[in-house]
């Protein structure tokens, strides 16, 4: 039998490189829930939420909740009391040793006393989640939350947490950008087109070379067995065959990088002490939060928690 020459094999190889790029992924939701605040149901059905959500990047969501801070920095914020910056820095502090080894957004909640945090990386802010939008879901728990803890009657309790819970995952899937970013790229400077014309361009190529694998065939097939020559070889062999094809395939996935992806595919800058990776690892900025998107606000008793907004009392919690 004559073996694959290397051009259908780099074609067949090139076509699996472009399949296996746009599949897309669930987006994944991972719940810390250190603090009790919600039950079990409400938890899986946050996750089958998200998960409902397909995007051709690994895109991540952390909600994690802390009962009190450690004692350490709780006496830390005691005495920044009065002061906005050092409150406001002692929350930072208690962010960063938590966003270790996460990555996409990640929203901290600490409940005594309140304090809500949303942070997101480099790959999600420059995929287009904006200050505005990490805003918004703030401002959304710091209300449920407060109303949840003002309410004395626990199963009264227990429920709006767990509605605080759906609403935010809720306003999550419909402001998390699921696109790939544009992470270390400079200002955009050409149309908002530009990459859907070069992927245009990207399918005319495909669609040459698969009208040259099939002008190939029925050329093959009508020729007929022809005589060999008595000396030399037959066309290369195995062997020139699968190097010919590792060579398509590099090709081919060079080529979807190039029209398809961030062009970041091997390699990145992320830094900072919070660069953390989960599976995967597909944008530049992937677990980096020193330039994400960031906001942080109290809620509760009308105390001044974080820098946001509040009574004016300067204390350091929210709720």
């Amino acid at each position: 039998m004559k073996p694959m020459s290397p051009m259908v094999l780099g074609l067949i190889a090139f076509l699996a490189a472009c399949s296996s790029a746009n599949a897309a992924m669930p987006v994944r939701l991972m719940i810390e829930d250190n603090a009790g605040l919600f039950s079990e149901a409400a938890r899986e059905e946050a996750k089958a939420k998200l998960a409902r959500l397909q995007s051709p990047v690994n895109r991540e969501v952390h909600i994690q909740t802390y009962k009190e801070l450690p004692e350490s920095q709780s006496k830390a914020l005691e005495a920044a009391k009065g002061d906005k910056a050092k409150v406001q820095g002692v929350w930072e502090a208690w962010a960063a040793e938590h966003l270790k080894g996460d990555r996409g957004l990640v929203v901290l909640i600490n409940w005594e006393p309140g304090k809500v945090m949303v942070k997101t990386d480099k790959a999600v802010t420059n995929a287009g989640y904006s200050n505005a939008s990490a805003s918004e879901l703030r401002e959304r728990l710091i209300k449920s939350l407060g109303e949840a803890k003002k309410n004395n009657n626990e199963a009264d309790r227990k429920k709006l947490l767990d509605e605080a819970l759906a609403s935010a995952v809720s306003l999550i899937a419909t402001t998390l950008p699921l696109e790939r970013g544009r992470a270390g790229a400079p200002a955009h400077l050409g149309g908002e087109n530009d990459n859907g014309i070069l992927g245009y361009v990207c399918l005319g190529l495909l669609g040459l070379m698969v009208v040259w694998l099939i002008v190939g065939l029925f050329r093959g097939a009508m020729a007929g067995p022809s005589m060999s020559p008595a000396m030399g070889s037959g066309g290369g062999g195995f062997f020139s065959s699968l190097l010919g094809g590792m060579f398509g395939a590099a090709a081919g996935m060079w080529m979807y990088n190039s029209f398809f992806g961030s062009n970041n595919a091997w390699g990145s800058s992320w830094g900072g002490s919070n660069a953390g990776w989960g599976s995967g690892g597909d944008e530049a900025g992937s677990g980096d939060f020193s330039d994400g998107s960031s906001s942080s606000g109290d809620f509760g008793g009308g105390d001044f928690g974080g820098g946001d907004f509040g009574g004016g009392d300067s204390g350091g919690g929210d709720f």
